[in-house]
């Protein structure tokens, strides 16, 4: 037995979720696993049967990563529909994907864009594509760093203490290559250093830390033991 997901006086964008398939019929163990769904995701189940229009925020079941991770879009949406004071959500909050997505700071833009038929700003399937595959990586990422103390390290200070090593990459990496190199030939130490003519050609120039002169400069003299 089984259920169509259309001609019903009901909402036909919750029946097609229900539909896991995607035959068009609701049968039974897509029901169960939706109601189990939906129980574990709320602190209590017995708010489905009180027929409210709006989901209160403090019902959503945030003691488990995907009741937060849902908790945390619900504040998004609201936020974005400028409704950050709200306790609660509605269906007709989460309805309207455009204004939701207008209102988003960075609403796809970090990929670019293409410009379209009317000579304006858009994207392709393939950098939507894109987007949502990075997105899902980020998403497991950080969910991954919720409970590995191993990915940051130094807690809130780790996004600055990577950009500041981010910052000195290429110098670090441009002395370690040099050093391997004065190891592979013992003749490429001294010809790997500034010669005493390059030092002399600054000599007399008015000099500061920002000089490109002075920026391709070895961090240190390599040494094939480093």
């Amino acid at each position: 037995m089984s259920c169509p997901t259309y001609g019903l006086e009901f909402d036909s964008t919750t029946l097609a979720l229900i539909d896991t398939d995607n035959d068009g019929h609701i049968r039974a163990p897509e029901l169960l696993a939706a109601l189990n769904w939906a129980g574990v995701l709320l602190r209590d189940p017995d708010i489905l049967i009180q027929q409210a229009t709006a989901l209160p925020l403090t019902a959503i079941n945030d003691t488990i990563p995907e009741g937060l991770q849902i908790l945390r879009a619900a504040k998004q949406i609201l936020l974005n529909l400028d409704k950050g004071d709200s306790t609660e959500i509605s269906a007709e909050d989460t309805s309207d994907t455009l204004k939701i997505f207008a209102q988003t700071r960075f609403n796809g833009d970090c990929l670019g864009a293409l410009t379209d038929r009317s000579g304006k700003p858009g994207i392709d399937q393939a950098k939507t594509d894109l987007f949502f595959t990075e997105a899902q990586t980020f998403n497991e990422w950080s969910q991954k760093a919720e409970s590995d103390s191993a990915i940051l390290l130094l807690g809130e200070k780790t996004a600055s203490a990577a950009a500041i090593y981010k910052s000195v990459q290429a110098k670090v990496d441009d002395f370690f290559t040099r050093c391997q190199l004065a190891a592979f030939d013992t003749k490429a130490g001294d010809a790997l250093n500034r010669q005493e003519a390059d030092y002399l050609a600054l000599a007399t120039r008015e000099l500061n830390c920002d000089d490109d002169r002075l920026t391709k400069t070895p961090a240190t003299q390599p040494r094939p033991a480093a």
